[in-house]
């Protein structure tokens, strides 16, 4: 029944008892895939203001890296400027 509390107003409820609480968007998605319309609101609306790369977006800019000749594990530079922040490294589950 707290989940449909939570949903039924969607996203002010939500944002609102996340904020009260003290989450974070890092405590929520903790480098879980989620569905979109639920992950793009939290990073939206409880990030640090700016979007966290995917692990897709990570991918395919590693791709892109070594397809210009670079070597993706001295291009970290590389890799951040394309995504625009520190990438968080996840362990693989």
């Amino acid at each position: 029944m707290s989940a449909l509390w939570l949903l039924d107003d969607w996203p002010e409820r939500f944002v609102r008892a996340a904020e009260t609480v003290g989450l974070s968007q890092s405590r929520i998605l903790r480098g879980e895939s989620l569905p979109f319309w639920f992950e793009s609101e939290i990073r939206l609306s409880l990030g640090a203001g700016f979007p966290a790369p995917t692990a897709a977006e990570a991918k395919q800019a590693a791709a892109y890296l070594v397809k210009g000749g670079e070597e993706v594990g001295s291009g970290q530079a590389h890799l951040l400027s394309l995504v625009g922040q520190i990438l968080l490294h996840t362990q693989s589950r």
